[in-house]
C-alpha cells in the first residue's frame, strides 16, 4: 500500500501571541459582539483568507494608487486588527488603590463600566503623566446573549476569549486579562461568584429587594456571575472567526469563599447517587461469550486498526464499566465506538425501524426500540439512566446541501427538541452531540435553542465544528460536536487530533477498502455500479463525505461504484459491526463514523476515570 501522502487538511500554523504586561493604549470592545444589534452577523463562521503575494508583488509605478490587498502586503504592521497593533504602550506601577469621587477602587472592586459590561478589578495601574488604568476581567450580562443563557435580571457571565495555543491551564484565571482606562469605569458594583443554581443568591433572595421597581434593581442591586462564556479564536484579534465557543458553570474554586457549594453535591441534586468508575459494576452472563463470537466474523482482517485501538473489555478485568445510552442510535456507529472504548452499552432509540434491526444485532442485551425520539423519551423511566447520553439529532433540514423540504423536515426538526426530555429522563454525568456542521453556518438561531435546552438545566456545554479526517476517518467529514456536563461536573476539553501534519499521516481510501475479503457480505464487486471515468488517486482520504445516497459514488480505478461494504469500511465501520437487509447505504451515510467516536469517548472515559479518583 502506498505510503505517500501529500494531503494536508486545512492546518492552519497559529502562532501563539502572549499578552503583553504592559498597558496597551488601544481599548476595543470584545471580539466578538454577544448582545442583540443591528449588525449582520451571518459571517460568525466566516474562513480566514491569507493574501501572501510573496515575492510576485505588483510593481508600483508613480501616481499609481495602492489596492487593499497590495498595501496589507506591503505594510502588514499598519493593517493588523486593533487589537493586535502595536499601540503606544504606556509602562506602569501597580498602585495600591485609586480614589474616585470618594469611592476606593483597589483589587477586587467591581466597577460598571460606560458600554453596559462590568469589570472586576485585578490590579490598579498608573501611567508614566499619572493616568489611571484598570486591569481585570470583563462580565456580562446574560440577557445579552442571544439566548444562550435564561435571562434573569442581574445575572452576569465572565467573558475569557483566547486562541487555539493558550495553554488550558491558563483558561482561566491567566488568559484574557483586559486593560482599560479608569475612565471607561462609571461606579461600583456588588458581584457575587458562585457555583449554585439560580435563583439561589439572586438578588431577589434578599428580602430588602422584594417589591424593588426592576430599573432600579439593576442600577442599585447586587450581580451575581454563575457561568462563563470562553470564547476560542483561530488567531487573536480576528472578529468573529471562532474555532470553539463554551458555556461552563463555574467551578466551586472559582466562586467567592461562602457563596460555594461542592460540586459533588450539585451533581447528587441533579441525578441522585453516582457510581464512581461506572454504573455497569460487572459483566453479563453471556456477555464475554459474545464478543469472542463477534470478533470471529472480521476473518482475521481489522479494517483501520479499529480493534487494535480499541479498550479490548478483556482488560476491565472487573468488568465495571460506564454506562452508555444512544438516541438517534442509527445502525449503531456512536454506540460502536462506545463498545470499542470500554463502555457498556445499555440503551439505543431510532424512528427507523431498519436502523434499529441492524442495531439489535450488534450490543449484547442493550434494549433497542423503534420510536420517535419525543415518543421515547415520554414513555421511559429510571431504567434508562447512564453515564454517558449521545445524541445525533437528524440533520438533514439544517445541512448545507439540503435546498428543499423533504417529508420528514417536522419530524426531524422537532427531534432537536426532544433533547431536554432526554437528559430529564436519563440524568447522564456527561452528553454528546452530533450533527451537519450546517447548523453553525446557517442556523444560528436554532442552535442558540439547542445550547439553551442544555443551560437550562445548568449542563455546562462547548462546541465546534470538527473535520473527522483529523481523528482517522479516511473522509473530510466536518461536523459540529458538543460536549455537556452536569451540574457539578467538570466538562472535558475536546481529544486531541490523531492524523494531520506532526501526526500520523491521513487515512486513505485504499486503507478503508483494500483489506475487505473476497465475498464478504455486502461487498459485491461485479454488481457495482459500472462507471466509465478517470481514476484518481486512492492514497489520499476522500475528498467529500459519505452521505445518504452514498456520495461521490466513483471507485478511485474510475471504472466502478463503491460497494455497499466500501461505503461502510469508509465510514469505518469494524467488519464485524452486522447489518440488516434494508437500507443498509443510507445507515452508513447516517451514521457517526465509529473510528472518531471510539477516540472521543475514549477520551471522556478517561477524563471520568480522573474525576472519579
Amino acid at each position: 500500500m502506498a505510503q505517500n501522502n501529500s494531503w494536508d487538511g486545512n492546518a492552519m500554523d497559529l502562532d501563539r501571541e502572549d499578552s503583553p504586561v504592559t498597558v496597551r493604549g488601544d481599548n476595543t470592545p470584545p471580539l466578538y459582539r454577544i448582545d442583540d444589534d443591528d449588525d449582520n452577523d451571518n459571517d460568525v463562521a466566516a474562513e480566514v483568507v491569507d493574501l501572501d503575494f510573496g515575492e510576485d508583488l505588483p510593481g508600483l509605478n508613480a501616481g499609481d494608487f495602492l489596492t487593499d490587498d497590495q498595501f496589507r502586503a506591503m505594510f502588514p504592521q499598519c493593517t493588523r486588527p486593533d487589537r493586535e497593533r502595536d499601540a503606544v504602550e504606556t509602562q506602569y506601577t501597580i498602585a495600591e488603590a485609586y480614589n474616585r469621587n470618594g469611592e476606593i477602587w483597589r483589587s477586587g472592586t467591581t466597577v460598571e463600566l460606560r458600554d453596559g459590561d462590568f469589570m472586576k478589578i485585578i490590579d490598579v495601574l498608573e501611567g508614566s503623566n499619572n493616568e489611571i488604568f484598570l486591569r481585570g476581567r470583563r462580565f456580562r450580562r446574560t440577557s445579552r446573549l442571544r439566548g444562550l443563557l435564561d435571562q434573569h435580571l442581574n445575572e452576569l457571565l465572565m467573558l475569557v476569549e483566547y486562541t487555539e495555543h493558550t495553554p488550558l491551564e491558563d483558561i482561566p484565571p491567566a488568559a484574557d486579562v483586559q486593560t482599560i482606562p479608569a475612565s471607561d469605569a462609571i461606579k461600583t458594583r456588588d458581584l457575587i461568584l458562585t457555583n449554585e443554581t439560580y435563583p439561589t443568591y439572586s438578588y431577589k433572595e434578599d428580602r430588602r429587594n422584594r417589591g424593588l421597581p426592576r430599573a432600579i434593581a439593576r442600577e442599585e442591586c447586587r450581580l451575581i456571575c454563575r457561568w462563563k462564556i470562553l470564547l476560542k479564536y483561530r488567531k487573536k484579534g480576528v472578529r468573529k472567526v471562532w474555532a470553539e465557543r463554551c458555556l461552563a458553570r463555574l467551578r466551586s474554586e472559582e466562586a467567592d469563599y461562602g457563596w460555594r457549594s461542592r460540586d459533588n453535591n450539585l451533581r447528587a441534586e441533579w441525578r441522585g447517587e453516582t457510581i464512581r468508575r461506572g454504573s455497569c459494576l460487572s459483566w453479563l452472563a453471556g456477555e464475554k461469550a459474545f464478543d469472542v463470537a463477534e470478533q470471529s466474523r472480521n476473518r482475521g482482517v481489522d479494517i483501520l486498526g479499529f480493534r487494535r485501538q480499541s479498550a479490548s473489555s478483556i482488560q476491565q478485568l472487573n468488568g465495571q464499566r460506564y454506562t452508555f445510552g444512544d438516541a438517534f442510535c442509527g445502525a449503531g456507529g456512536m454506540s460502536r465506538g462506545a463498545k470499542g472504548a470500554g463502555l457498556r452499552v445499555v440503551w439505543g432509540v431510532d424512528f427507523d425501524p431498519a436502523a434499529i434491526d441492524s442495531y439489535s444485532k450488534n450490543f449484547f442485551e442493550a434494549k433497542c426500540e423503534a420510536a420517535p425520539a419525543d415518543v421515547f423519551a415520554m414513555s421511559i423511566d429510571g431504567d434508562y439512566l447512564v453515564d454517558i447520553l449521545h445524541l445525533s439529532p437528524p440533520c438533514q433540514p439544517f445541512s448545507p446541501i439540503h435546498t428543499r423540504e423533504g417529508k420528514d423536515d417536522e419530524m426531524n426538526s422537532s427531534s432537536l427538541f426532544a433533547v431536554g426530555e432526554l437528559l430529564r429522563k436519563t440524568k447522564p454525568r456527561i452528553a454528546t452531540l452530533e450533527n451537519t456542521f450546517g447548523l453553525v453556518e446557517r442556523w444560528e438561531p436554532w442552535l442558540n435553542a439547542l445550547v439553551r435546552v442544555f443551560t437550562a438545566l445548568g449542563f455546562s456545554v462547548r462546541w465546534r465544528v470538527l473535520d473527522l479526517a483529523a481523528y482517522g476517518v479516511p473522509q473530510a467529514r466536518r461536523r459540529l460536536i458538543l460536549i455537556a456536563s452536569c451540574p457539578g461536573e467538570k466538562l472535558p476539553h475536546y481529544p486531541q487530533p490523531t492524523n494531520g501534519p506532526g501526526r500520523e499521516r491521513y487515512t486513505t481510501i485504499n486503507d478503508a477498502i483494500g483489506r475487505i475479503p473476497v465475498g464478504f457480505p455486502n461487498h459485491d464487486i461485479a454488481g457495482a455500479l459500472k462507471r466509465n471515468v478517470n481514476p484518481y488517486n486512492g492514497d489520499l482520504p476522500l475528498r467529500n463525505c459519505i452521505t445518504t445516497t452514498g456520495s461521490v459514488d466513483v471507485h478511485p480505478s474510475g471504472q466502478r461504484g463503491f460497494t455497499t461494504r466500501e461505503l461502510l469500511c469508509l465510514q469505518s465501520f469494524p467488519l464485524e459491526h452486522l447489518f440488516g437487509k434494508a437500507k443498509v447505504k443510507k445507515q452508513a451515510g447516517n451514521a457517526v463514523p465509529p473510528l472518531f467516536a471510539l477516540v472521543l469517548l475514549g477520551h471522556i472515559r478517561k477524563c471520568l476515570e480522573e474525576a472519579d479518583r
